[in-house]
Order: C-alpha cells, then structure tokens, then sequence
C-alpha cells in the first residue's frame, strides 16, 4: 500500500491538499511525501533528510505553530523539524507553563518553548 493511498483512507489527505499561505514558501514543497511519514520504529537517523530540509526552512517556525494547533491525525509525520513525540512534549510542556501563570493573553514563542525545553 502506498503512503497516499494510506494517508487517504485515515483521511489525512484532505487536509494536506488545504495547504496553508505560508506552505507556498516551505522547502518541503514538492518534496516526495515519503521523506516526512515514517515508519513506526524509525530510528531519528531516518528522518534526517526530512530535518535537515526544515532546519534551512524560512517558514520553519509557522510550520510548527500550524502542527502543534492542530489535532495530531492531521500532523502526522515531521513538521517543523518535529515529530510527533517531540510535538507531543512540546504541548505538555506548554501546558505546564501555562499551569505555571501564564498571564491573560500572554504568548509563548515557539523558538523560546524549544530552546527551555533543551535545557
């Protein structure tokens, strides 16, 4: 079974066909679709081509914030240089924060809630 045949039946390609504006200018695009869906067991080795073409994305960080608001059937696979796991943390991890005080209408960068969590 091919990938898009795949990602159709868990009705994943709908919403890759409703790109966002920012998509126009990401580096995936184009792309071959197999690089950013791996396979469950994939060591993080595998999905460095796929990181390494986000890392020199200049819609890198829209791409994570669009991902990390996103129910988790329509982000499978590597956004933002992220997987799903890494997304997964990054969401717990802001929900700590905002447990933590965050303030009314307060705002967390993305580029600030990864480099905390490298910590």
């Amino acid at each position: 079974m091919t990938i898009e045949k795949l990602m159709e039946e868990m009705g994943m390609l709908e919403a890759i066909h409703q790109r966002p504006d920012w998509y126009k200018q990401a580096n995936c695009k184009g792309a071959p679709t197999e690089m950013f869906f791996l396979e469950r067991g994939c060591s993080k080795f595998d999905s460095k081509p796929a990181r390494d073409l986000c890392n020199k994305c200049v819609v890198q960080t829209e791409c994570l914030q669009y991902a990390l608001t996103k129910p988790e059937p329509e982000t499978q696979g590597i956004w933002g240089g992220t997987t799903g796991r890494e997304r997964r943390l990054l969401k717990q991890r802001i929900r700590q924060i905002k447990r933590g005080g965050l303030k009314q209408g307060q705002k967390i960068s993305v580029i600030d809630l990864i480099a905390t969590s490298k910590q």
